[in-house]
């Protein structure tokens, strides 16, 4: 069986986008104004707005799609005309589609998820809720243009830049080791070495990055070896890199450095190999202690 690719719209998708919306939509409810206007004319409805549409293909054929709509705030966007073909339903096709598009919403600097669906829609509520979604009461919610819509969540991108205290929670829940393995992702690493920086400065936040990691590591089930945990050169590289970033701007709070440091950098996990050549980056030796940049110098060092 062919694997399945997901990738963003073409023209040549409009009517495919068009059919899997409008199945899911009339076994289930009837087609509104609002329907009939994005899926007639997706391209001036949605992505001439500032929206994304993402679909998943399989054997060229599209066997589900994703629209991202454009809302009045431009950190966040609404999750809609999400829908799998039927036989895709058991293949968990949906779930990767959902992923794939949380992933690409956090590489555009969107803070939150906003989406509307229905209590008839269970199994559609379930995956919402198991990728994270929270429910919003709904006078929380914005005015629906669909009757259909009895159901509102959202999901936070990055829960520590909700506030400066949930920031400061975050950070000490790392220092603690108590911070659940999975929120400690590469945007997480970049928010606590800019929290540190952003206070203390540079030398500073890079003797906690260096005495934290590991401890951490091990406190969540990992290890520190050779071959894998603890990276000193990554650990260097990303410490001078917010550095660099901080330095060059001025802000108001250090939550805003954060934020700011966050929205830029929390996507590019793999802007090492800008400065590093794979065989470099990848032996002991650069795991073991700081080793310079093989491919592109660092700003300071040119």
């Amino acid at each position: 069986m062919f694997e399945v690719v997901f990738r963003n719209f073409k023209p040549q998708d409009r009517e495919a986008f068009r059919t899997l919306n409008e199945q899911w939509i009339e076994k289930y409810f009837q087609l509104e104004e609002k329907d009939r206007q994005s899926l007639g004319d997706p391209e001036g409805q949605i992505l001439a707005k500032g929206g994304h549409i993402l679909v998943a293909e399989r054997d060229g054929q599209l066997v589900g799609c994703c629209a991202l709509m454009a809302m009045p705030e431009n950190d966040r966007l609404e999750v809609a005309k999400m829908t799998i073909a039927e036989s895709e339903r058991v293949q968990g096709v949906g779930r990767r589609l959902l992923e794939h598009v949380i992933c690409f919403a956090k590489e555009c600097s969107i803070r939150t998820l906003y989406l509307e669906t229905n209590t008839k829609l269970e199994s559609a509520v379930r995956l919402y809720e198991a990728v994270g979604f929270r429910h919003l009461p709904p006078e929380q919610a914005k005015p629906s243009p669909y009757a259909r819509a009895n159901v509102f969540m959202e999901l936070q991108l990055h829960p520590f830049l909700a506030s400066e205290s949930a920031l400061c929670e975050f950070v000490a829940e790392w220092e603690a080791r108590t911070l659940p393995k999975a929120q400690w992702t590469h945007a997480a690493h970049v928010a606590v070495c800019a929290f540190y920086t952003a206070q203390l400065g540079h030398t500073e936040a890079l003797r906690r990055m260096r005495e934290g990691i590991p401890v951490y590591n091990l406190a969540v089930g990992g290890q520190n070896t050779a071959d894998s945990g603890y990276h000193e050169t990554l650990t260097c590289l990303w410490a001078q890199i917010i550095a660099d970033f901080l330095a060059t701007q001025q802000f108001a709070t250090p939550f805003a450095a954060v934020e700011s440091t966050v929205l830029r950098y929390g996507q590019e996990r793999k802007l090492h190999e800008t400065f590093y050549t794979f065989d470099v980056v990848a032996d002991r030796l650069a795991r073991r202690e700081w080793v310079p940049p093989d491919k592109t110098p660092l700003p300071q060092d040119k």
